[in-house]
């Protein structure tokens, strides 16, 4: 009877971790999901903004936000003088 009862509840497990499974996967298609990246991008490139300060370029990210991120522009034109001139 003990066997029995275990079966069941390992069958009943199984089961619910298929649902779960089945429930949190997606089905969309990748034309799907590439237009969605490609209107969250979108969306995230109009949030952006380039300021200068203190010889250099920045992105800020989120302005209006109390959590704005601020960080250094990786194809600073400034520093990229600034390289270009100690050759």
């Amino acid at each position: 009877m003990e066997k029995m009862r275990m079966k069941t509840m390992t069958k009943c497990t199984l089961l619910a971790a298929a649902a779960a499974c089945t429930m949190l996967t997606g089905c969309d298609s990748e034309e799907d999901l590439q237009r969605y990246r490609g209107e969250e991008i979108t969306r995230l490139c109009e949030d952006l903004k380039v300021i200068e300060y203190d010889g250099c370029e920045y992105l800020l990210f989120g302005q209006y936000s109390y959590a704005g991120l601020l960080t250094h522009k990786g194809n600073c034109k400034y520093c990229e003088q600034r390289r270009n001139k100690t050759k």
